[in-house]
């Protein structure tokens, strides 16, 4: 079986594929509330400040944005439920799509069988995006797909 994960900051779909038909099943809908709140939501206080010997004052600078950070929370989220589902035995592979930075985010929290098991990674945000528009993608795009993983 394969799964297709479409995914963007706000949402995550799995689907399973079944590439006779070209059908897609949702499986599992996943979603990050913490994307439509304002920064001054996500963080408990503003950041700190700190003196020099001279009159001049300054602030820390958090090194990641708090949105990153909500995000990584999400990208994690997503990355446990394919281990859960690749330790069940319920997908063999999967197929990614998503934006290049979210992907990226994912890609990073997978496990060593979990990305092994990553069939193609599509560069593309498919989540918002009637169902039948990505099945007909997968659809145009199958042999290309399956010669991307031969050797």
């Amino acid at each position: 079986m394969i799964w297709v994960v479409a995914l963007n900051s706000s949402l995550g779909r799995i689907y399973s594929y079944d590439h006779k038909p070209h059908a897609l099943t949702l499986l599992k809908n996943l979603e990050n509330p913490s994307v439509t709140l304002k920064n001054s939501d996500l963080v408990s206080d503003g950041p700190g400040h700190y003196s020099t010997m001279h009159t001049a004052r300054g602030s820390y600078e958090a090194a990641i944005s708090p949105r990153e950070v909500e995000l990584g929370y999400f990208t994690k989220k997503v990355a446990d439920a394919l281990k859960k589902g690749l330790n069940n035995h319920q997908y063999e592979k999967f197929i990614l799509c998503a934006s290049p930075h979210v992907g990226g985010m994912l890609l990073g929290h997978l496990n060593k069988q979990v990305l092994q098991s990553l069939l193609v990674n599509i560069k593309k945000n498919f989540v918002e995006l009637d169902t039948s528009v990505l099945a007909s993608y997968l659809q145009e795009n199958w042999w290309d797909i399956i010669r991307s993983k031969e050797p």
